[in-house]
């Protein structure tokens, strides 16, 4: 009886583990359709997989009762084959990585150079790459503009 109970609890580890791995490679091939990139699409779960996950929830969903780790994996794979799809695909075609500039120290009228070696942006990104600079015109009821793109 005891083998039995053995048998059981293995198979039971090895379903679970199963679905564990399926649930996160769906999650997995949604996220490389977008601009949050989770690494190889194998259904192991990683730190690219949990980075992309955390960047798109914060981004697209903006909602504090999904969260990045392994044990909601199921959860957000519901959330994103489910009525919503389209709409989370065509959000997150674009990346914001939210880059603050000081206003005091750079003039967007005369040329500069910035720095952005320090910002973590995904270089493995396989689709078209675009950027936007543009500045929030405080005085003037935050009304934004477009500086520079390409």
């Amino acid at each position: 009886m005891k083998r039995f109970l053995s048998l059981v609890a293995i198979l039971a580890a090895q379903f679970a583990a199963g679905a564990a791995e399926a649930d996160t490679r769906c999650v997995q091939e949604f996220l490389a359709r977008t601009a949050f990139n989770p690494g190889p699409v194998d259904g192991l779960w990683g730190r690219r997989t949990a980075d992309a996950l955390q960047g798109f929830l914060e981004q697209v969903v903006k909602d504090d009762s999904y969260s990045a780790n392994r044990s909601t994996t199921a959860e957000v794979c519901e959330l994103m084959t489910g009525p919503r799809r389209v709409e989370l695909l065509e959000v997150a075609y674009l990346r914001d990585y939210g880059i603050t500039l000081d206003p005091d120290s750079h003039s967007v009228a005369s040329p500069a150079a910035f720095d952005f070696s320090g910002t973590d942006v995904d270089t493995d990104f396989s689709g078209q790459c675009r950027f936007e600079i543009w500045r929030v015109l405080v005085n003037e009821n935050d009304r934004s503009e477009t500086v520079a793109d390409g």
